[in-house]
C-alpha cells in the first residue's frame, strides 16, 4: 500500500443568504456558511467588542460587563488601547452586554447570542451625554463576523423543533450545508475525502476512526433534538485547536444546559401505517400497505439545584418499534428464501425424480439399492434426531414445494422488535466567579431480539437464533478558568464508549457439537451455527487544553490536544468441526448407486439425478465426506505464543494515539482589518497491533526476486537474499509514526468602513466583509485499511485442520485420514487432524503459497507511507442586508494529497519479453492464412509457409 502523490482537487462557488426569522426561507438560513472565531473549544463561542465614539474613533478604557442570562454569571473587562476586547470561552446561549465610559452615554445590548465555534461581533457607539443615560439594543446575533475566516454554518434548532420532520436525530442536517454532495448514501463536502470528516459532542470525539471510510460526520451517539442545544458545521479551514489532527471538517454538537429557570418537556412521536395512505404502486397492484408502528417518547427537565451556582439538565427518551420479518427472503440458509428439508417420504428413503419426458420415478434407497449391496438400510441415529426436530417445527411456518419432488421449503416469521433508549445528563457548576466546570453524558443504546434467524421455527431451534445489542455514550468534562480578564484557560476531556454485540445470546452448542452440513440439494440439517457471537469494543479518550491571551492588538491562543483509540475486535468462535455430509468417489455407496441407476434407469436418470440420490443417501446414513474447521481453524493464542486446540476466537487489539500543539493569533492590524495566523503540529503514532501477530510483507517481500521497483526487466533479478526468499513477518509496527506535520493557516478579514465618496456608498456602515484564507490540515485514514494490509487479511491468525477420506484398502496417512464410507455421524474421531501450518511461525516464507495462493495475495504497507492532508483556500464577500440577513458570494477550493491507495505492482509486459513482436507475427500468419482458400477453411495463427 502506498500513498497517492496528487490526490483530489475540488472547487466551489456559492451564494448564501442568511435569514434568521423568515420560515419561508428557512433552509437557506440554516445551511449557508459563516465564519468562525479563532481559538475557542468546539462547544463554546466568543463575543468580540469594538467601542467607538460619535466621531468613529476608538474608545480605550471602556468598561464592559457581560452577564449570562441563564446562570447570572458575570464577567467584566476593559477595552484595550485600540478600543477592542473579546470575551472568549463562553458557553452557548444568550448574554446581556453593558458598555460604559465616564463622560459618555452607555449602551446596553439586552440579547447577544453566542454560538458554538463562532464569533459574535458587537460594535458599541457611545455618544457624549450623561452616563446615566443608556441606549438599549434588543438583539445581536452573529450574522456577519468581521474578524475570522473559516466556513461555519449554524443549524437553528429552534426552527427545526417546530417542523414536522421524521425522526429526532439532527445529525443528518449537516448534509444540507453548501458544498454537500450526496451519492449512493454517502455525503462529501467541497470534494473532500470522506476520511477527512469528523464530529464531536461537547468537545469529545464522538466517532471512532475504525470504519470512517464511510465518513465520520455523524456521531455514534444519536444527536437528538431534545438533547442538543446547538449544532454547527465547519466545512473548511478549521481553527487550529479543532479536529485533533484527524479531520478537516467538523460537526459540533453542544448538550443543553440548565438555567435559573426550571424548564421541561414531554413528547410523543407516534407513527402508524394505519394513518398513512397507500402508495400509488401498491394500489395499482392491489398490494397492502407495509405495516409499520413506532412510538418515540420521552421527557426532559432542567433548572438550578443552587441558584446562580449549580445547574442540571436531563432527558430520558425511548423508541419502540415492534416488528417481525419473514424468512421467505434470502437468508444464510437459502439464498432464495426459507429453509429446505427432506419430505417425510424422503426421510424414509424414498427418492423421487422427474425425467426429461415428464415421467415421475420413485425408488427406495434403503430397500432397492442399499440392501442388495450390503449397505446400511436405516437412518443414522444422529440424523434421525435431526429429522425429529425438523418435523416438530413444521407447524410454525408455511410449507411449500420445491423443484425437487422429495424436498420441501419452510418460511416463517421471526419476531424482531427494536427498542432504543436515549438518556442524557449535564451538570454545570460555577465554582467561583472566575472558575466554572461542567460534566455531560449522552447515551444511545438499542437492542434487537431475533436479529439473526434460526434455521427452523420452534423450541428446538430457538437458541440457534440470536439478538444484537449496541451501546454508545460520550462522557465530557470541562473547566473554564479566567485567570485574569485577558487570560482564560479552557480544558476539555472526554471518553467515547463504543460496544457492539452481535448474536450475543446465540447458542454455544458449537463448544460440544459439530456443525452438520448437508449437501445443498437436500437442505439444512438444523445443527448449523450461522449466528456466532462477535463483539467490537473501540474505546476512545481525548483531552485538550487551550489558553487565550489578549495582548494589545493580538488575541493569542495556544495549547495541546491528545487522543487515544484502542480497537478490540473479538472474532467469532472458531475451531469446532464442520462435518460435511456426502459421498465421495471411493465410497462403496457411490459405486452401488451408480451401478443401480446404470442398470435400471440408463436413460431416464441424468447425472444430476444420480448425484441427488447420492446426496440424499449420505444424509440418511450420516456419511461424512470430510471434516474442516468452523471458522478458519484453531486460533492463535497470544499468551501461549502458539495455536490453541480449543474452540475460541482470535481477538484483535490495535492501538493508535496522537498528541499535538497549536498556536493562533488573531491580529487586529487595523480596526477594520484582522489577520488570522495559525500553526498546528501533531505527533501521530502509527496504528499498530499489540499482539504482534499481524503478518505482512515489506516492499522487498512484495517485489520478491525481481527486486523493489524492478518492473519490465525480465531475467534481471535482485541479489538481496531477503528478496530471493521473500517472507511474511509478524510484527507490531509496520509503518513509521508521523512526527513532522506542520499545518499552517492564514486568513484575512477586511471590514471596510468608508463614509464618503464611491467607497462610502459601497461600504457604508461596516456592513461588508471581504475574507480570504488558506490552510493545510492533516487527517487520518480508516484504521480498517491498516488491518487489511498489515495483517494480510488475517493470514496467520488460524491453524487449519481437516480429515479426508482415502480409498478403502490404501495405506492410511499418519494424520487426517480414514477410509471412505467408514465414518458416520455419532462415530468417534477416526484419526488425529492434519494441521496446517503444523506450528505457529513468526516468519513465513512466501514460497509456501507457490501452489496454493492465499486468497488476498501478498499484502503489505510502505514503511514510509505518508499522512494525507487537505490544502484548502477560499475567497468571499459578505454583505449584510437589514438586521438579520446577509448574502455571501464565496469561492472555495481544496486539494487532498497522499491519500492511501492499495496498488498492485504486477503489470502486463509486452515489450521487453518480445511478446508484442510475436503477436504481430501471429497476426501476419492469420492474414496470410485467410488469403489462402485451403487454409481459410481451418484458420490458424501458425506459420504455414504461406506468402
Amino acid at each position: 500500500m502506498t500513498p497517492t502523490q496528487e490526490g483530489v482537487m475540488a472547487h466551489k462557488w456559492g451564494v448564501c443568504v442568511f435569514v434568521r426569522r423568515n420560515l419561508g426561507l428557512f433552509l437557506l438560513a440554516l445551511f449557508c456558511g459563516a465564519p468562525f472565531s479563532w481559538g475557542q473549544i468546539t462547544s463554546q463561542g466568543t463575543i468580540a467588542i469594538k467601542v467607538l465614539d460619535q466621531s468613529g474613533a476608538v474608545v480605550p478604557g471602556a468598561n464592559l460587563k457581560l452577564e449570562d442570562l441563564s446562570s447570572n454569571n458575570v464577567r467584566t473587562a476593559v477595552t484595550d488601547s485600540t478600543g477592542v476586547y473579546s470575551f472568549v470561552s463562553l458557553s452557548i446561549g444568550t448574554y446581556k452586554l453593558t458598555v460604559s465610559k465616564t463622560g459618555l452615554q452607555g449602551q446596553v445590548f439586552e440579547s447577544v447570542s453566542v454560538q458554538a465555534t463562532r464569533t459574535t461581533d458587537v460594535t458599541a457607539s457611545l455618544i457624549v451625554g450623561a452616563q446615566a443615560a443608556v441606549v438599549e439594543v434588543v438583539e445581536q446575533t452573529p450574522v456577519v463576523e468581521r474578524t475570522s475566516n473559516a466556513i461555519t454554518g449554524e443549524i437553528d434548532l429552534g426552527q427545526v423543533e417546530e417542523l414536522p420532520v421524521i425522526g429526532r436525530d439532527i445529525s443528518q442536517l449537516s448534509r444540507l450545508v453548501p458544498g454537500a454532495v450526496s451519492n449512493g448514501g454517502q455525503t462529501t463536502w467541497n470534494g473532500m475525502p470522506l476520511a477527512a470528516t469528523g464530529n464531536n459532542i461537547d468537545g469529545v470525539i464522538a466517532t471512532t476512526s475504525r470504519m470512517k471510510f464511510g465518513g465520520a460526520s455523524q456521531p455514534l451517539v444519536e444527536a437528538r433534538i431534545e438533547d442538543m442545544q446547538e449544532m454547527t458545521v465547519q466545512t473548511d479551514q478549521l481553527n487550529s485547536n479543532t479536529g485533533f489532527g484527524q479531520s478537516n471538517f467538523q460537526v459540533n454538537f453542544v448538550t443543553r444546559r440548565g438555567s435559573n429557570t426550571f424548564h421541561g418537556r414531554l413528547f410523543e412521536d407516534h407513527r402508524n401505517s394505519a394513518l398513512n395512505a397507500n402508495s400509488w404502486v401498491n394500489d395499482a397492484s392491489n398490494a397492502e400497505k407495509p405495516k409499520f408502528h413506532l412510538n418515540d417518547f420521552g421527557g426532559s427537565l432542567g433548572g438550578a439545584a443552587i441558584k446562580n451556582k449549580l445547574f442540571f439538565f436531563g432527558t430520558f427518551a425511548m423508541s419502540k418499534q415492534p416488528g417481525s420479518y419473514s424468512t421467505s427472503g434470502s437468508t444464510a440458509y437459502n439464498p432464495t428464501g426459507g429453509t429446505n428439508f427432506p419430505t417425510q417420504a424422503a426421510q424414509a428413503g424414498n427418492f423421487t425424480w422427474i425425467d426429461n419426458t415428464g415421467t415421475t420415478h420413485t425408488i427406495n434407497l434403503f430397500t432397492d439399492v442399499a440392501a442388495p449391496a450390503g449397505l446400511p438400510t436405516t437412518p443414522n441415529g444422529v440424523t434421525a434426531g435431526l429429522f425429529t426436530n425438523i418435523n416438530g417445527s413444521l407447524s410454525g411456518g408455511t410449507i411449500t414445494a420445491t423443484d425437487l419432488p422429495y424436498i420441501n421449503n419452510i418460511s416463517f416469521l421471526v419476531q424482531s422488535p427494536i427498542t432504543y433508549i436515549f438518556p442524557t445528563a449535564r451538570v454545570d457548576y460555577n465554582i467561583k466567579d472566575n472558575l466554572r466546570m461542567y460534566v455531560s453524558w449522552n447515551m444511545t443504546k438499542w437492542k434487537q431480539p431475533g436479529a439473526g434467524a434460526p434455521p427452523f421455527p420452534g423450541a428446538a431451534f430457538k437458541n440457534y437464533g440470536a439478538s444484537n445489542q449496541f451501546e454508545y455514550f460520550t462522557a465530557a468534562l470541562g473547566f473554564d478558568w479566567t485567570i485574569k480578564p485577558t487570560i482564560v484557560n479552557q480544558f476539555r476531556g472526554g471518553y467515547l464508549f463504543n460496544l457492539a454485540k452481535y448474536n450475543y445470546d446465540a447458542s454455544n452448542g458449537y463448544l460440544k457439537l459439530p456443525e452438520i452440513d448437508w449437501p445443498g440439494s437436500v437442505g439444512v440439517s438444523g445443527q448449523v451455527f450461522n449466528n456466532l457471537p462477535i463483539q467490537t469494543y473501540y474505546p476512545l479518550v481525548n483531552a485538550a487544553d487551550n489558553i487565550s491571551w489578549q495582548l494589545k492588538k493580538h488575541l493569542l491562543n495556544f495549547g495541546f490536544s491528545y487522543y487515544r483509540e484502542q480497537d478490540h475486535y473479538n472474532n467469532a468462535p472458531a475451531g469446532f468441526p464442520f462435518d460435511a455430509i456426502g459421498l465421495v468417489t471411493d465410497d462403496p455407496a457411490t459405486t452401488a448407486i451408480e451401478n443401480y441407476f446404470a442398470s435400471h434407469f440408463p436413460t431416464t436418470a441424468s447425472a444430476t439425478d444420480r448425484s441427488n440420490a447420492e446426496d440424499l443417501y449420505s444424509v440418511l446414513t450420516g456419511r461424512i465426506s470430510g471434516v474442516s474447521p468452523g471458522g478458519a481453524g484453531f486460533p492463535y493464542d497470544v499468551k501461549a505464543g502458539k495455536y490453541s486446540n480449543v474452540v475460541s476466537g482470535y481477538n484483535l487489539n490495535e492501538l493508535q494515539s496522537a498528541w499535538g500543539m497549536f498556536f493562533e493569533d488573531a491580529w487586529r492590524v487595523k480596526s477594520d482589518l484582522t489577520v488570522n495566523l495559525g500553526l498546528r503540529w501533531d505527533f501521530t503514532g502509527d496504528d499498530h497491533d499489540l499482539t504482534g501477530a499481524y503478518h505482512s510483507a515489506d516492499p522487498i517481500g512484495i517485489w520478491g526476486p525481481s527486486g523493489v521497483n524492478n518492473i519490465f526487466k525480465p531475467g534481471v533479478l535482485t541479489s538481496d537474499p531477503a528478496g530471493l526468499n521473500p517472507t511474511y513477518v509478524g510484527r507490531v509496527h509496520v509503518y513509521k509514526p508521523w512526527n513532522v506535520s506542520p499545518q499552517p493557516s492564514i486568513g484575512l478579514a477586511w471590514n471596510p468602513t468608508y463614509s464618503d465618496g464611491f467607497m462610502g456608498k459601497m461600504f457604508k456602515g461596516g456592513k461588508t466583509v471581504v475574507r480570504a484564507g488558506f490552510a493545510l490540515r492533516r487527517f487520518t485514514e480508516p484504521y480498517q485499511f491498516f488491518w487489511n494490509s498489515a495483517s494480510n487479511s488475517g493470514y496467520a491468525f488460524y491453524q487449519a485442520f481437516n480429515l479426508s477420506p482415502v480409498k478403502p484398502g490404501a495405506p492410511l496417512p499418519a494424520t487426517g485420514g480414514y477410509y471412505a464410507g467408514n465414518y458416520q455421524l455419532g462415530d468417534g474421531q477416526p484419526a488425529p487432524y492434519t494441521l496446517s501450518p503444523a506450528t505457529y511461525q513468526n516468519v513465513i516464507p512466501e514460497s509456501n503459497e507457490t501452489f496454493f495462493g492465499y486468497w488476498t495475495g501478498v499484502n503489505g504497507i510502505n514503511p514510509n507511507i505518508r499522512q494525507p492532508y487537505v490544502e484548502s483556500w477560499n475567497l468571499g464577500i459578505q454583505r449584510e442586508i437589514g438586521h438579520n440577513n446577509v448574502i455571501e458570494v464565496r469561492y472555495q477550493g481544496n486539494r487532498s494529497v497522499h491519500q492511501w491507495v492499495k496498488l498492485n505492482p504486477n503489470e502486463v509486459n509486452i515489450f521487453e519479453n518480445g511478446f508484442l513482436t510475436e503477436f504481430k507475427l501471429a497476426q501476419q500468419n492469420l492474414t496470410a492464412c485467410l488469403a489462402n482458400a485451403g487454409c481459410a477453411a481451418n484458420p490458424s495463427f501458425q506459420n504455414q509457409g504461406l506468402p
